[in-house]
């Protein structure tokens, strides 16, 4: 994923627009949740090419390994046929020598071997890819929960204001009405005291 204007990418073209300064929690949720979906399906994509490389290896190593048992066969066959038709004593040295180091190969290869294939370096490079754009959204993700936490608490700061205003409002509106009480009572009183005169 690369930050491209307002919108950052990520390798397989699916846009992640970037957060703008003044949001809402609601709207950060959403964008986290964005997140951890397209997160999942990138592991998930991930873990497919995985399977294909180790599938890819399998194969290369069973190509090698065949490779090697078709040469080792083949000194075989001439180490025969030089012992049927009398052969040079030197050749037959010679070959048993490229025997015995084809099979230290055959044995190493497990350890030794670098499998290469067009299509192992395809899927590495995609691997590459897939593990930079998780790396990305990790790091998206992180900004977004810190921002989130923020406003989480700005809101929570907000809330509590709002209660104290409410309660102070609450007070005076309260006392008011006690004042508007003694005033009303007192106009009575004086309506009373008219017409008991």
């Amino acid at each position: 994923m690369s930050k491209s204007g307002l919108v950052l990418e990520n390798t397989t073209s699916k846009a992640i627009p970037a957060i703008p300064q003044e949001v809402t929690i609601e709207e950060l949720q959403k964008e986290i949740y964005s997140l951890a979906v397209e997160k999942n399906r990138l592991e998930k994509e991930a873990r497919s090419i995985t399977e294909k490389i180790n599938e890819e290896r399998r194969i290369l190593f069973e190509q090698e390994l065949k490779r090697i048992s078709t040469e080792i066969g083949a000194i075989d066959r001439k180490l025969l046929l030089q012992s049927e038709s009398g052969g040079a004593e030197e050749l037959a040295r010679n070959l048993e020598g490229q025997k015995k180091e084809l099979a230290e190969r055959y044995n190493a290869v497990r350890y030794d071997f670098t499998p290469e294939s067009e299509s192992l370096r395809a899927y590495r490079e995609k691997e590459t890819q897939l593990h930079s754009s998780l790396q990305e959204i990790d790091k998206e993700g992180m900004r977004l929960t810190l921002k989130l936490m923020e406003l989480e608490k700005k809101e929570e700061e907000r809330k509590k204001e709002e209660k104290e205003h409410s309660l102070l409002t609450g007070t005076f509106t309260q006392l008011e009405l006690f004042e508007k009480a003694a005033e009303y009572s007192a106009q009575e009183r004086k309506k009373g005291e008219v017409l008991l005169k």
